[in-house]
């Protein structure tokens, strides 16, 4: 008895092995939605449009949830075949490490953009303690491609990768949450369910929102935001890993010929409230000098919207999100005139 218990044993071990092997090979050849659904998810429908609309050139915007909200390709005119084509590639929680990660995917994963809209937010380039992006982003996501940003760019980079390659090397642990998340997310605790960043994703890559707010969620939001980016903007500076992250995104852009744009999204005028003089100053100073040693376009949308499409002060509404879009659209001819078609070159 005692030999067969031993000899159960080492085979549940031997299997329970070789399945977690198999699956450690299964990842890294599995499509990038099972290392990291929400790019993912929007890489599948990039690649959908891209065969939808052939010949098209791609405006491909990347920024935080400001764009994964704000940016809505699909409410624009359906009626034209030819010019720019806008798509939304934003990703959650991305200031300018996590923009130049998602570059530098794309082209691993043979997208190549014909344009780039970049999101830039004085807030997003303060990279200190729990504001560093790297707190806001799930280490469990990481793909090889990523290995040279996080050496580069994270904090205490050495130990990150050490967790990194365990985690690889334990999937059956490391990517449970994310299997039954895409699988049976309906069946999980509320908890313990995070497919809400790429659940509502629309076919544009559009993070669906609010249509509308009532007063009480209003304040509520602005609430909720208000400790955030007092404590953040307490101590601000524009990080030189921020700075950096964001000269090489361009950088690399430009190596590729790809055009580039910075964006700067609608936000509410009592956001301000939250910034006291000399976080203000440190920001334009540093708006100033990019400026300077780049001289690329410009999108300024901070005040093209009314603050009532902005109820938390930074993420607008749907209707919001339609009319800054119909707008920027507008603006891509002049910000990229080799793109420019006699229709406006809606999707």
């Amino acid at each position: 008895m005692r030999r067969h218990a031993a000899r159960s044993i080492c085979a549940f071990i031997a299997t329970l092995l070789a399945a977690n092997l198999a699956l450690v090979v299964a990842l890294e050849r599995a499509p990038p939605r099972w290392h990291d659904p929400e790019y993912g998810k929007r890489l599948g429908l990039l690649r959908e449009r891209q065969r939808d609309q052939p010949g098209r050139p791609f405006v491909v915007a990347l920024g935080s949830s400001r764009v994964a909200i704000g940016l809505h390709p699909a409410s624009l005119p359906a009626d034209s075949t030819c010019g720019p084509v806008l798509f939304n590639m934003a990703l959650v929680g991305s200031g300018p490490v996590m923009e130049l990660i998602c570059f530098r995917r794309l082209l691993a994963d043979g997208v190549r953009p014909d344009a780039v809209l970049i999101e830039y937010w004085p807030a997003f380039l303060h990279e200190v303690g729990i504001y560093h992006e790297a707190a806001r982003f799930d280490l469990h996501r990481l793909r090889a491609c990523d290995e040279r940003a996080v050496r580069e760019y994270f904090p205490d980079a050495d130990r990150r990768l050490r967790d990194w390659h365990v985690a690889r090397a334990l999937p059956l642990r490391t990517h449970r949450q994310n299997a039954w998340n895409q699988l049976v997310p309906g069946g999980l605790p509320r908890a313990a369910r995070i497919d809400g960043l790429w659940s509502r994703i629309d076919p544009w890559g559009r993070l669906a929102d609010r249509d509308s707010v009532g007063d009480a969620e209003r304040l509520t939001l602005k609430d909720v935001h208000a400790d955030y980016y007092r404590g953040l903007f307490a101590g601000y500076e524009a990080s030189e890993v921020a700075d950096r992250a964001l000269r090489q995104l361009l950088r690399e852009c430009a190596d590729a010929g790809i055009p580039a744009a910075l964006l700067m999204m609608p936000d509410s005028p009592a956001f301000a409230e939250w910034m006291p003089p000399e976080a203000v100053r440190r920001a334009a100073d540093h708006e100033r000098q990019l400026r300077a040693d780049l001289p690329l376009p410009v999108i300024d949308a901070r005040d093209w919207i009314a603050a009532a499409h902005l109820p938390d002060r930074v993420h607008l509404l749907t209707p919001g999100a339609a009319e800054f879009t119909r707008r920027l659209h507008g603006e891509l001819p002049r910000v990229f005139p080799q793109f420019a078609g006699p229709s406006g070159g809606a999707p």
